[in-house]
């Protein structure tokens, strides 16, 4: 594999002389292809490999969303019956010797986004295998110290939740979501120009700004430390948010507000929701609770402040990810489309499907 972009390949050398320090505790596995020590014992390896201008990280979780069902068993013979009583007395019921914990809500795991640091994700892919995952994108010379640190916080954090179970995010940890206003094509958005006095709209606006002079994505101020971006997307009005808090910046698109949902609909949504965050790269899917009741967000969260290669790979992410997610939002609260959505093959239900096809 040879790299013959000399910007890529300076990108390449960056990450490869970062991940070579002692403390970014990495293994070398092969070209471009790293293990990441955790932070916490027993946890699943960080495998990190370089792909298309992103340092993929991922770490496998092991079991599904739901577990296989029962095969239906033919009744035991009164003889065997008999012959296993005593055995029965003594031994541990098999609710107790083979107890397994529930499996984890996908609500519950994309309410649990709203705590994790950095870019960390819970993905899934067809079958139901969970995954944490992470893409930092290499472009722009990164300081990958802070950011190493920062992922493995995040992978750290989100095994925790998994394991004990997701905490419910507070209002801190999100503004209260509020759908930005873009100024009409053409408006000038610039330092300097009207609207965007540093008086009205504070040194954060002014350096989001000075952000997206960086990446040529029309940056307009919405207030102090807010600025709105029209996205790249085949559905129309669709608008990103930007804010920045000391050197945190957040992008975030609110695809959908739900209200009443069936349950068969509730699980659809929460599984196409992660099938999303493990296809599409860099934005992870959040929800989060509002008065008239479920926010869907993608989201792109930086702890340090973003390069302009960075910012313009999560405007990106965000573009991809509200065309691969706005379709499926808006059929699989119907019933009918969520039963197909999780009974097709291959899908969440597949296993279930094929049972009941078997004992028909």
């Amino acid at each position: 594999m040879s790299i013959t972009n000399p910007i890529h390949a300076a990108a390449v050398a960056h990450l490869a002389a970062a991940l070579s320090r002692p403390d970014a505790r990495a293994c070398p596995e092969g070209l471009l292809r790293w293990t990441l020590a955790s932070d916490i014992p027993a946890a699943p390896p960080i495998k990190a490999a370089l792909l298309g201008g992103l340092l993929c990280c991922k770490a496998d979780l092991g079991p599904a969303l739901a577990p296989a069902p029962l095969i239906p068993r033919r009744a035991p013979s009164a003889a065997r019956r008999a012959g296993s009583a005593a055995s029965r007395r003594s031994a541990p019921s098999a609710s107790t010797a083979h107890a397994t914990p529930a499996p984890p809500d996908p609500w519950d795991l994309l309410q649990a986004h709203a705590a994790l640091p950095s870019l960390v994700k819970f993905g899934a892919d067809p079958a139901g295998r969970l995954a944490l995952q992470a893409e930092l994108p290499i472009g722009g010379s990164p300081d990958w110290g802070p950011r190493l640190a920062n992922l493995r916080r995040g992978f750290a954090r989100g095994l925790e939740i998994y394991r004990a179970g997701p905490v419910t995010p507070s209002a801190e940890t999100h503004a209260p979501v509020e759908k930005p206003v873009c100024p009409p094509a053409g408006t000038p958005t610039a330092a300097g120009a009207p609207g965007s006095d540093p008086a009205e709209t504070g040194a954060g606006c002014d350096a989001l700004i000075a952000l997206g002079a960086e990446t040529e994505w029309p940056f307009a101020p919405q207030g102090p430390n807010r600025c709105a971006v029209p996205l790249e997307t085949r559905r129309r009005g669709q608008t990103a948010t930007v804010n920045t808090d000391g050197l945190q910046v957040h992008f975030s698109n609110e695809l959908a507000v739900l209200e009443t949902l069936s349950p068969v609909g509730r699980e659809a949504v929460g599984r196409c929701l992660l099938l999303a965050n493990g296809l599409v790269r860099l934005a992870r899917l959040v929800l989060l609770p509002v008065d008239k009741g479920w926010s869907v967000q993608l989201e792109a969260v930086f702890d340090q402040f973003p390069t302009g290669r960075e910012a313009d790979d999560a405007l990106c992410a965000l573009s991809v990810g509200s065309d691969v997610v706005a379709g499926p939002l808006e059929l699989l609260p119907e019933p009918a489309a969520a039963e197909a959505f999780l009974s097709v093959r291959g899908g969440p239900r597949d296993a279930e499907r094929q049972q009941r096809e078997r004992t028909i």
